[in-house]
């Protein structure tokens, strides 16, 4: 406003006025005829029913004028909130207030103004009803007048009151409405929510009697709602008053406190359920929900049953694992296994034994701490094996059964020499995937050194019975001889003697040789002991 009027009252007197509602609406009858009498009755051309927003004037109701709105800057009726009263202007053109107003020097023209203040209870202005004239008044308003410009604008004013009140009430009933479709929304809702959701519920009064009940509820029944609501629990369902849920059930209702607890019920056709239920104080009664848990139970025994079958199954693993364990420590032959990665996993005794302290190797690479030379006749018999050339290595490359016999030196044994026969086996998952393994090591060592002294005794049988042909063709010549003399010739007794003398002793040359070749023979039988 151009007016000195103070900014926090203005603040809440434009506040006030939003607050009625009443700018911009439309033209009423109630507020027409206040017009038209004051117009009557004070003689005047110009009466309106004037309210001033932030920018402009606006008339609820006018004659004379011809616009619902002016600006606010042409206002005459802006200075009447300055004063405590009506304002009355007997000549526009005399007072310097509005001496060049354009409404008072071009058209259409006032000379005189006559303004009754609507004030609300709280003392705020949210305009005037002022009449006007294109004549000046330098009497003014007579007392009747001014009565009747006062009272008429205590109507405007009840009026004003009043289209606020309807419009609060309209404003009440709409949020009433509402309020009632939002609450008609949530017990549709709740109803839905009560009738869809996945647990059953039972509202029971203080003595114990169905109020309500749900279609989860209901899942086990063949009976409807209508045939349970009014029953007592007990006699819905007779025999759960000695059930430990009717225990429960009476406990929470007597100490007023929530209760948690799982029943198995068992029906007359031999059907059975189980129910996680949980009952609260609610009402004066008992709220009383329920969730089926027989596939969870059912479930858990079955876990349970799979459980105990699992130790058992776990338990006769172990034990097979001890006997598979103390067989393997037990087994004449080293065993060596391994994982995938080739890092040892289990040495049994005999392996310990024959390598002493094993360093227990980590991977393939590692098998290159492992003293061993070939030992199998081959043109690379005596050379040194490399890691990858272990039974071990290449059974983990999947090479199928690798046998393979070498010359080895024990851990901590320097100058140590064994002899070995490893066997290989690839260990393999169902998918046929390496998972490991296996290396069995038989110590061939006195083996060996047996069969090559059985050679070298076999060499000197064979030289010995070489030796014999010969020590036996030597004393058949001088028998032969002797033989063909004593048919040949005429001989003497002399001659007999000398000639038998011979054959004599080369027959007992004869029986020695062949009592050594026996000798022999029982050597190779094990009959006679050499040593």
């Amino acid at each position: 406003m151009n007016a000195p009027y103070p900014a926090r009252t203005e603040r809440e007197r434009l506040a006030a006025l939003d607050a009625y509602g009443i700018l911009d609406t439309p033209t009423e009858r109630a507020f027409d005829d206040i017009v038209a009498l004051v117009g009557q009755l004070l003689d005047a051309p110009i009466v309106a029913v004037n309210l001033l927003a932030e920018e402009r004037q606006w008339f609820k109701s006018e004659i004379g004028l011809g616009t619902r709105e002016m600006p606010l800057d042409d206002s005459i009726c802006k200075f009447a909130l300055l004063q405590q009263g009506r304002m009355i202007v007997p000549d526009t053109r005399l007072d310097a207030r509005f001496a060049a107003n354009p409404l008072v020097t071009g058209g259409p023209g006032l000379r005189f103004y006559a303004g009754e203040l609507l004030t609300t209870p709280e003392g705020l202005v949210l305009g005037t009803l002022c009449v006007l004239d294109t004549a000046p008044r330098p009497a003014g308003l007579t007392a009747l007048q001014e009565t009747v410009l006062a009272t008429m604008a205590q109507q405007v004013m009840s009026l004003i009151e009043l289209h606020k009140a309807l419009r609060d009430q309209q404003t009440l009933v709409a949020q009433q409405h509402m309020i009632q479709d939002e609450l008609r929304r949530e017990r549709d809702h709740c109803k839905r929510l009560f009738e869809g959701m996945d647990e059953g519920f039972v509202l029971l009064d203080q003595d114990f009697r169905l109020l309500q009940i749900n279609t989860e509820a209901l899942r086990h029944e063949r009976r409807s709602a209508e045939e349970l609501l009014g029953l007592t629990h007990w006699e819905a369902w007779p025999g759960s008053e000695n059930l430990f849920s009717a225990q429960q059930y009476r406990h929470a209702m007597a100490q007023g406190v929530p209760v948690n607890f799982e029943q198995e019920y068992i029906l007359a056709d031999g059907r059975s359920y189980w129910l996680d239920i949980r009952a609260m104080p609610a009402e004066g009664g008992l709220a009383v929900f329920y969730r089926d848990i027989t596939e969870r139970k059912e479930t858990e025994a079955a876990l349970l049953a799979s459980q105990r079958h699992a130790l058992e199954t776990a338990g006769q693993a172990e034990r097979e694992r001890q006997r598979l364990d103390a067989l393997l420590q037990a087994a004449p032959v080293g065993i060596t296994v391994a994982d995938a990665g080739g890092a040892l996993v289990q040495v049994n005794a005999e392996n310990r034994k024959i390598w002493g302290e094993h360093p227990m190797s980590t991977g393939v690479a590692g098998y290159a701490e492992w003293k061993g030379w070939w030992a199998d006749g081959s043109e690379r018999n005596g050379q040194p094996l490399g890691e990858q050339d272990w039974a071990m290595a290449q059974a983990l490359a999947g090479a199928p059964s690798p046998r393979q016999v070498v010359e080895i030196e024990p851990f901590g044994q320097p100058g140590v020499r064994r002899i070995m026969l490893n066997s290989g086996a690839t260990i393999r998952n169902d998918a046929g995937e390496i998972t490991g393994a296996v290396v069995a090591q038989m110590d061939i060592t006195d083996r060996v050194k047996a069969e090559e002294a059985l050679r070298q005794a076999d060499q000197k049988k064979d030289e010995f019975l070489a030796m014999l042909a010969h020590e036996l063709r030597n004393p058949l010549a001088p028998i032969t001889s002797a033989a063909a003399i004593l048919s040949g010739h005429a001989v003497d007794a002399n001659m007999v003697r000398r000639t038998s003398a011979i054959i004599a002793r080369q027959a007992r040359h004869m029986t020695g040789l062949i009592d050594d070749l026996l000798d022999v023979s029982r050597v190779t039988r094990g009959r006679v002991d050499l040593s």
